[in-house]
């Protein structure tokens, strides 16, 4: 605490973003700005026995946006994982955080892992009866998934937190966030969902 009965004062310095309007924060604002929509029709599945084809989704393949990260590491990441590694290191970034990753506490809402490698497992589980499949496949699906994933990746070894409460998760995490960051049980955090 800063003084008797003061919290101590907690500012944002840096923001990452992987959005449906694109990797990073300046697509992330490029679309806002232009008043356009990110809800288009869906490209990444098959739709035609789904009531809806269209979502927010996010485009573009992880080579493009985690270019320095060896292929072999890039594909065991999720999804979910690679969006949550891009934002957390573009908000490093923008902090121009210059300290050892390991002084940070990451706190994370999810509430599923690596959905959609889980549901493709599911569905070759379902179709090729029989089949060899490697469990590793859905070792993301957890919902603590990305929160590890970015933990592993940077090197954090302060409070690794995730929370799992539906459209509320990021909130409670920046909440989480703050709390730990009050408490002195960290120095700097990274917080989302």
């Amino acid at each position: 605490m800063s003084g008797a009965g003061t919290p101590r004062r907690v500012f944002v310095t840096g923001l990452g973003a992987v959005t449906p309007f694109g990797w990073g924060l300046a697509a992330f604002e490029r679309g806002l700005y232009a008043g356009r929509s990110a809800i288009e029709e869906l490209r990444l599945f098959p739709t035609a026995r789904h009531r809806t084809r269209i979502a927010g989704e996010v485009r573009g393949e992880r080579s493009e946006n985690l270019p320095d990260l060896p292929p072999k590491r890039r594909a065991r990441l999720s999804r979910t994982d690679a969006f949550a590694l891009a934002a957390a290191r573009e908000g490093l970034e923008h902090a121009r955080f210059d300290r050892s990753p390991s002084s940070l506490g990451i706190f994370v809402g999810s509430s599923t892992g690596g959905m959609f490698e889980g549901e493709a497992f599911f569905d070759d589980l379902r179709t090729k009866r029989g089949a060899r499949l490697a469990a590793s496949r859905i070792a993301s699906q957890q919902h603590n998934g990305p929160t590890d994933a970015v933990a592993r990746a940077l090197g954090i070894t302060g409070p690794v937190v995730t929370l799992s409460s539906a459209c509320s998760a990021a909130g409670m995490a920046i909440e989480a966030a703050l709390r730990s960051l009050r408490s002195g049980e960290c120095e700097a955090a990274l917080a989302g969902g």
